[in-house]
């Protein structure tokens, strides 16, 4: 059901995203309205893309293909993506670390996975904030880590952290709870 929700939901709000860009490039006395407008467009874009995806994980109803890809190539994708929402705050973003690493996992979840962890920094780093990416390779295992000089989460919400729906103490009004528990489904089956 939330699947066929979502989905249905997709259409109107590409319909508000065209009308939104046709009346800031007709009118650009009010880019700063619809500035806002777009960015709460992209909000609940995100938000149906995810619970699509919940969905889907629910009922078993995805296929992981996995190939051997370069995480500087993931990492670099997900990064050009994710910057215009760093912008509007100024947001430093730097990768480091091995970046020739080659990962085997299916490009699009680990990029999903990528995106919301990024997403969540943004919403929690203050203006001229940074976000640091770091790749690693040892003989047991590959990581990546994603460090920001954000707000931080509390200690009592660290083991409600991948919980879905779960919002924490610093959680903005608007955020539904659902990034990180996706990602974490994502990574468990890869």
């Amino acid at each position: 059901y939330m699947e066929d929700v979502s989905h249905q939901l997709k259409t109107p709000l590409s319909v508000m995203r065209m009308i939104c860009e046709k009346i800031e490039m007709r009118y650009s006395k009010f880019s700063v309205e619809m500035g806002k407008c777009l960015g709460q467009i992209d909000y609940m874009t995100d938000t149906i893309r995810d619970l699509i995806n919940l969905g889907k994980f629910d009922c078993k109803k995805f296929q992981m293909k996995f190939e051997e890809i370069s995480a500087e190539i993931l990492v670099e994708t997900v990064v050009n993506d994710i910057e215009i929402l760093a912008e509007p705050k100024n947001i430093e973003i730097s990768v480091q670390g091995k970046l020739k690493i080659k990962w085997l996992c299916d490009p699009f979840w680990m990029q999903e996975v990528l995106k919301n962890i990024l997403k969540n920094c943004i919403e929690h780093v203050e203006q001229n904030g940074i976000i640091h990416i770091e790749m690693n390779q040892n003989p047991l295992y590959d990581e990546i880590i994603i460090q920001d000089n954000g707000c931080g989460i509390d200690q009592e919400d660290l083991k409600h952290l991948f919980e879905r729906f779960y919002k924490g103490k610093n959680s903005k009004n608007d955020s539904v709870g659902i990034g990180l528990a996706l990602s974490l489904m994502i990574v468990e089956k890869q």
